[in-house]
């Protein structure tokens, strides 16, 4: 009896400090709404964890007038999660070039890019959804959205009036335990409860 209390402690502990990543669940989305901002630029925003846990964000940039990818005019996208770079790439947001993700944390990340009107480069603008992994720490993080357009031997920074960007909605997914988790966790509980009581009888006897 005394092992299996003790086994089932251990599986509760362990159940705490690694749940399963099976669902998730939001704990933050916002309509950031910002508007056009110029490259280089940045807009940060931030949100409250109960707990430290691997996540997810979604999010979608704007693009307007002619926001380049992967060309001579290239602008740089960088995602930093409490000062730790979580993402960065280069996407064709009306300016043409290549989509292209730079850098991205291990799990699964996608992107969608939808032009605003067809034909390459639109120099109308364009929207890309991207999903991506983040490391959730507990208590307050905070998320800074960066654009960046690099000098010599690419074009540099070309100003509002030809290009800008922005950030729409914002997702923050949060793992959490599967329901098979939770009852080894309850069980393990219910182990240590029924331990205690034991040693409250043993002591008073």
């Amino acid at each position: 009896m005394k092992n299996f209390i003790v086994r089932c402690g251990l599986a509760a502990a362990l159940a705490v400090a690694a749940p399963a990543a099976g669902s998730a669940a939001v704990i933050y989305s916002a309509s950031l709404a910002t508007g056009p901002i110029a490259s280089p630029g940045s807009i940060s925003t931030t949100f409250t964890a109960a707990g430290a846990a691997a996540g997810s964000i979604s999010f979608q940039i704007e693009g307007y007038n002619s926001l380049d990818g992967d060309n001579g005019f290239r602008d740089n996208f960088s995602l930093f999660v409490n000062g730790v770079l979580s993402y960065s790439g280069t996407f064709d947001l009306g300016g043409g070039g290549g989509n292209l993700v730079t850098f991205a944390l291990p799990g699964v990340s996608s992107f969608v890019v939808t032009p605003t009107s067809t034909g390459v480069p639109t120099f109308l603008g364009a929207v890309a959804d991207i999903v991506t992994p983040i490391s959730i720490a507990a208590g307050v993080n905070t998320l800074l959205f960066q654009y960046d357009s690099p000098g010599s031997p690419l074009a540099g920074p070309q100003g509002l009036g030809d290009e800008a960007w922005g950030v729409n909605t914002v997702s923050i997914s949060a793992a959490v335990p599967e329901p098979s988790t939770w009852a080894m966790m309850l069980i393990g509980f219910a182990g240590l409860a029924m331990a205690g009581a034991r040693r409250n009888r043993l002591s008073q006897a």
